[in-house]
């Protein structure tokens, strides 16, 4: 993105942080005192801007993957649903609805084609995902989130 700030603190073109606008839509559905926010790089421009949220620290951010940062916040939570949001994931705010309400796993997706280092995903004939990775071949879109 040719920023040196962490992604979810990028403007979008009102001026809002992407953060910021994950934070907005989501205290409106679930509560801001259940969004549990994994930092690493520039933790704490994070923490500063948003200091009414819970943190967990991955420490080893610049080694490993995202799913090592959900994992870390998962062992902060028992037993409950989770809507995992990656920071530079932009949404509009009517899919959230939608995504609390199912009662199954669901997963938004790109369907454009995707480069190396997106996360892929690939589908059955019926439409239900049948892997998720960085190596997923042949790839369906990326899955964001």
């Amino acid at each position: 993105m040719g920023n040196s700030d962490p992604k979810p603190l990028t403007k979008l073109k009102n001026g809002e942080s992407i953060l910021y606008r994950q934070v907005e839509y989501l205290s409106e559905y679930i509560g801001i005192n259940n969004i549990i926010t994994i930092v690493g790089y520039k933790k704490d421009l994070i923490m500063e801007s948003f200091p009414n949220l819970l943190y967990v620290y991955n420490n080893y951010y610049d080694t490993t993957n995202t799913s090592k940062s959900l994992l870390a916040g998962l062992c902060k939570i028992e037993n409950e649903d989770v809507l995992w949001l990656n920071g530079d994931v932009v949404f509009e705010k009517e899919l959230l609805p939608q995504i609390i309400k199912c009662s199954k796993s669901c997963m938004a997706v790109n369907t454009n084609s995707v480069g190396e280092e997106e996360i892929k995903y690939n589908v059955f004939d019926d439409g239900n995902i049948k892997e998720v990775s960085k190596t997923v071949s042949p790839a369906s879109g990326e899955a964001v989130g």
